[in-house]
């Protein structure tokens, strides 16, 4: 019984689309960048969410941003949502990002931060 579980296992870790989902989530920035460039941008912060998830500072960033500026920039596909906005940017300053920072002491302090 041992013997067969082992043998599944490794044969979940040899097949190909394991090796995928991998490849997929080490570059889930490099996936969401691609595709916010496209304007696809569910698509994007789909992505962007796993690489911030796993601790993507510039992913943290960006979706700091498209939250905070949402319908002005990207329409419908992204509602603007302050505090899913501030808790992205909170995450990117706890790892010591200066323009999550820069981002948190504007909002803090009421000046606007969304592009006019």
């Amino acid at each position: 019984m041992n013997r067969t579980l082992v043998i599944l296992a490794v044969a979940c870790l040899l097949h190909p689309l394991a090796a995928t989902a991998q490849r997929d989530t080490r570059n889930a920035y490099a996936e969401g960048l691609a595709e916010y460039e496209a304007g696809h941008y569910r698509e994007a912060i789909s992505w962007l969410a796993v690489a911030g998830e796993n601790g993507d500072v510039r992913a943290q960033q960006m979706l700091g941003f498209m939250y905070l500026y949402g319908e002005a920039l990207y329409g419908a596909a992204v509602p603007r949502d302050v505090g899913m906005a501030r808790a992205w940017l909170y995450r990117a300053e706890a790892q010591g990002s200066g323009v999550a920072r820069h981002a948190l002491a504007k909002l803090d302090r009421g000046a606007p931060v969304a592009p006019a």
